[in-house]
């Protein structure tokens, strides 16, 4: 059995009201685990059957930290993060 080097830990993609503290944590079995070759793609499968991505971040550069967490978040969400993207970023539903 092959297990995953790096999973999705925890995901938040809706807030009350505006989507401004959205975040998604990354976790890997081995601690300070190098994520150069690693993309983050999110996914759209809303109403068609053609899922497409709608939006991709690098994780080059960027390692676990020794508890082999690592936070990507949106610029209102503390502590600081290693990579940042725009509010509303995570689709909730259809592309409109």
């Amino acid at each position: 059995m092959i297990e995953a080097q790096v999973i999705i830990n925890e995901l938040d993609s809706d807030n009350p009201s505006t989507d401004d503290k959205e975040f998604i944590e990354l976790k890997s079995v081995t601690p300070n685990f190098s994520l150069n070759g690693y993309v983050l793609v999110f996914f759209n499968g809303t109403g068609s059957l053609a899922v497409k991505s709608y939006y991709t971040i690098s994780l080059n550069v960027l390692t676990t930290y020794v508890i082999g967490l690592i936070l990507i978040v949106n610029n209102l969400v503390s502590p600081v993060p290693e990579r940042i993207f725009t509010n509303s970023t995570i689709q909730n539903g259809p592309i409109s």
